[in-house]
Formats: C-alpha cells, structure tokens, sequence
C-alpha cells in the first residue's frame, strides 16, 4: 500500500515537473503501465493543464478475479487512504485553536454513547475501543460507490460495545 502511495506521489511530482507536452505524457504512461505489468500499481491516472485533458487511462484491474480492467471512469473505494488527510486537518485546526486533540467526543456528538470517555486523539490513533464498522457483512452489502450519510455511518457502530476502554489497546 506504501509503495503504491510513494509512487502516487512520485506521478504527481512528475506531472508538475515536466512541460506536459505529448511526448511527456507517452514517457508517463508508458512508466504506467511497466508498474501495471509488473503487478505494482492498479489504479486510474489522469493528467490535465490548462483545462486540457491530456490523459485519463485505467491501468491494471478493480476486479482481479472477475478480470474486470480499470478505465478512466473507475470508482474506486478510497478506504483508509483518508484518514492522513483527517488527521493533517485535524492538526491544523487544532494549531488553530478551533479544537483539542483532548477534546471528548462528546462536546461534539453528545449522545454518543461513552462519548465521555473517547477523545479525538483515540480516535486519531486507533485507540477508542469502537467496534470497527468494516467488521460488520452489513457494511459490505452495501454500494460501495454510493454516498453515505454521516449518521447512517454512525448507525453502524455507535450501539456496538466497546471493545476495550479507551487508551488501553489499539485496534
């Protein structure tokens, strides 16, 4: 997983290096897709300047076993990769002095049960005893590409027993 977000970022700085002129564009995809048969990297690459769209290519595949190709419209189930980007935010507001990292989960979902003793920082470390909602089939059986409300995602856990305190164990 590592490796496939270094190489992400690696497109990226490529992307923004070069002077996207066709011939760069052939070098990137072509770097692409030796990653691609070399089983490196699946995924979906698009590049633009100016408003052109200069690629948007699909490599590998979303469903090995069903030889399903990725393509430019592909939606893909981003998981975990966003929570470096919540905890980043969460840091900078709290820089910001708009919340605490000791901030209870209750100041901001009262009603949360053992809201009282979760903090923020539990929940930034994989520390707060919530069950974890992929471990439920009935989160699998649904859309994957479709939008979840906040308290539908919610539902999901908040009536489940802790797995542990809060602080003693990391999930």
């Amino acid at each position: 997983m590592m490796k496939k977000i270094v190489f992400l970022l690696l497109v990226t700085t490529m992307v923004s290096s070069f002077l996207l002129a066709q011939n760069e564009v052939k070098k990137i995809d072509s770097l692409v897709s030796k990653y691609a048969d070399d089983a490196e990297f699946t995924g979906t690459v698009l590049i633009s300047k100016g408003g052109k769209l200069l690629l948007k290519k699909g490599y590998g595949y979303s469903n090995t076993e069903k030889k399903i190709v990725n393509d430019g419209a592909t939606v893909y189930n981003i998981a975990s990769l966003t929570k470096t980007f919540t905890a980043a935010l969460i840091l900078k507001l709290q820089e910001k002095g708009k919340l605490s990292i000791q901030d209870k989960l209750s100041k901001y979902y009262p009603a949360f049960p053992n809201g009282d003793k979760i903090t923020i920082q539990h929940l930034l470390t994989h520390t707060s005893g919530l069950f974890n909602y992929t471990d439920d089939k009935n989160f699998w059986g649904m859309d994957q590409t479709k939008e979840v409300k906040l308290d539908d995602m919610i539902a999901f856990f908040k009536d489940k027993p802790l797995l542990f305190e809060p602080g003693t164990a990391r999930e």
